[in-house]
Formats: C-alpha cells, structure tokens, sequence
C-alpha cells in the first residue's frame, strides 16, 4: 500500500485480532506527522458552499490524499476514506430532517412522526438526495482505494438513535410503556432498511476491496461494523433487555463480525446483556465525559470491566489511549484480542512505542 508500507503484516494482526487472539503483540494503532512528507498530487481548494463541502467526490478524495501524504501510520494504523454525511445518516434515508453544518451535519432537529395511527411502514429511499450522495461517494473512494487507502462504510447510527431523529426521546421512552407494539414495528423497519443500505454500500466496496472499516478504525476482510445504542443509557436493564437486545442480535447476525460502542458508565448496567449476544464480537469502551480522571481509558475504575469482557472471550477495542499510558494497560489486560488507537508528536515517537508495546504485550 503507498501510504503504508507493512500493510501485510499489519492484515494478519487485524486477522488475530478478530479471533481473540494475537500474532507478536496487541493490535496499536499509531498515528503521527510523517518525518518526511510522501509525494502527491492532491490539490486542495475552498468548497463553494456546504452541498459541495460535503457531498462533492473529487473534493473530499483530494483532501484525504493530502492528509495521507503527510500522516505516518504506525502499527495498525492504516489510511482510510469514507462517505461520512454525519452520524446516525440512516434517520435522514428513512424520514428524518437535515441541516449542513460546517463541522457536522444534525438531523431530527424536528420530529417528524407525530401520530403512530396515521405513519406509513418506513423504508430506504433510493432517491434521497443524501443516498445518492452516499452511493457517489462510497463508489469514488473505492474506485480510487486498491494499493493506496481502504474504504469506511458510513456512519450508519444505531437503530433506536434513529428512531430518536423521528420521533424524539421523551417521546420515545414515553412510547416503549404506551405503544411497545408500533416501536418493534418501527425498529423492525428501520433495522430492514438498514441492512438494504448496508448490503448496496458494501457492494459498491467490494467490487474493488477485499475488506472494510467503518468510523471505528478496525480493518476486517467480510462484513463487520459497530452496533450502538445511545438512547439505551435512559432505560433500565430490563427496558434493554426486552426492546434493545433483539435489535441487537439481529445487526449481529446480519453480519460476520461486530463491535459494540459502550459509551459512558451509564451503559455500564447493560454489559453482561450485551456480552451474552454471540454474534458481538468485541466491545469499544468510552468511559465518557472528558476533563475528568475517570475520563481516561486507563484510571483504574475501568480495569474490571476488561477483565469481564476478556473473560468471556470478546476482543477489546480502547482509543484516545495517551502514550504514557499504553504501558500501564499492556501490564494489567491480555494482548489478545486488543486494540489501542493513540498518537504519537513524530513518527521516530510513534516507532518507539511500537517497539515498547511489543515487549510489554502479554498472553
């Protein structure tokens, strides 16, 4: 690969990564300013407004190729596009409103399903303009990805956060005791239009690809992708168990691997449920709010929590990880089917840290 060199070595990581287990050492993510800037022939210029900014191919595909050529991926670390049109993208494809923002892009900013008597089953819109933005986008990059980058699938969000962007969360909480019915229905619908976007999206990858990635920085030869619920934090474990856990297992069987974002030590209480879904192969733990000690992947509250998760033979996925701190978690949890993403101020740092993890990764 042009912008990584052991891209090779660093596939057959990924590869024991995704059965638990590891090759020399744990799977590290390192990125850092390249010592010496690699040739390109990107040419950056201003968007014309916030459409192109967002949806034009060429424009999004030069900047990338300018950042690769001046970025150092070490270890697992690897140059990736993607068609990025905002988080949780899936709620605009099914109903949701949209506004471009400069830095992101909102959506559900007004409900739109007000009246579960009067609503119409949900489906994908092929013709939404966002979706042909998607299409165009993912089939640019890919087009443009073999021996230089790998293609992300877009961030897709999690079943229940799009039916947050149709229907709002108090609304929705209020829903699961005054109509459970029509919510399953509605998750049902909108998990089916997720696995149709998922299924085109990933063709348009294939056809040039032999693997993926997504927004969580993990490269997988087959289907894969991060499972999410946010709106889950306002529910009780039995709420979960009954209306999130089956939405769950089913995005897990419709794909070959899968990772759950864990975020925040309100989702604590769903762990063991989540860890009991066969088909979730790993968990990416956020321990939240930032500015504080137990904001940091390694305070010694979480360190429980990886020990259950690698009890039960899931893989473990840790990022913004702190170089200091990359030591400390190698010296209390297995390097086995973990995943640290850090980054380091030169690539001479990045290659050091490497090598230390390497000494300091153990069974």
């Amino acid at each position: 690969m042009y912008y990584k060199e052991d891209w090779d070595k660093a596939r057959k990581r990924f590869e024991a990564f995704w059965e638990c287990d590891m090759l020399d050492r744990c799977c590290i993510s390192v990125t850092a300013p390249r010592a010496v800037p690699l040739p390109t022939t990107a040419e950056l210029r201003a968007p014309g407004d916030l459409v192109e900014q967002w949806t034009n191919p060429e424009l999004a595909f030069n900047t990338y190729e300018f950042v690769f050529s001046i970025g150092y991926f070490g270890g697992e670390a690897f140059p990736t596009t993607s068609a990025y049109l905002g988080p949780g993208v899936l709620g605009a494809l099914v109903g949701s409103d949209y506004t471009f923002q400069p830095d992101t892009v909102w959506f559900g900013r007004t409900p739109v399903l007000n009246d579960w008597k009067a609503r119409k089953p949900l489906a994908l819109n092929r013709e939404h303009e966002l979706y042909r933005a998607l299409r165009a986008l993912t089939g640019y990059f890919a087009s443009k990805a073999p021996g230089r980058h790998e293609v992300g699938m877009t961030d897709l969000g999690g079943a229940y956060d799009i039916a947050v962007s149709l229907r709002g969360t108090q609304e929705l909480i209020f829903d699961l005791v005054d109509e459970p019915g029509e919510v399953e229905k509605l998750i049902e619908e909108i998990d089916a239009a997720w696995f149709t976007c998922y299924d085109e999206l990933y063709a348009l990858i294939r056809a040039h690809l032999d693997g993926m990635t997504s927004w969580m920085p993990l490269w997988y030869g087959g289907r894969w992708y991060p499972l999410q619920c946010d709106f889950c934090a306002n529910l009780s474990p039995q709420l979960f168990d009954r209306y999130v856990k089956p939405s769950l297992e089913r995005e897990a069987a419709f794909l070959d691997r899968a990772i759950y974002h864990l975020d925040g030590p309100d989702a604590l209480k769903y762990v063991d449920s989540i860890l009991d879904i066969d088909g979730i192969h790993g968990i990416q733990w956020v321990p939240g709010d930032t500015g504080v000690p137990e904001s940091s992947v390694a305070h010694d509250r979480w360190f429980p929590l990886y020990e259950k998760i690698q009890s039960r033979k899931k893989s473990l996925v840790l990022m913004d990880v702190k170089p200091g701190d990359v030591e400390k978690i190698l010296g209390r949890v297995s390097a086995k089917g973990l995943f640290l993403a850090t980054r380091c101020d030169s690539q001479q740092e990045a290659d050091e840290l490497i090598a230390c993890a390497a000494k300091w990764s153990r069974a």
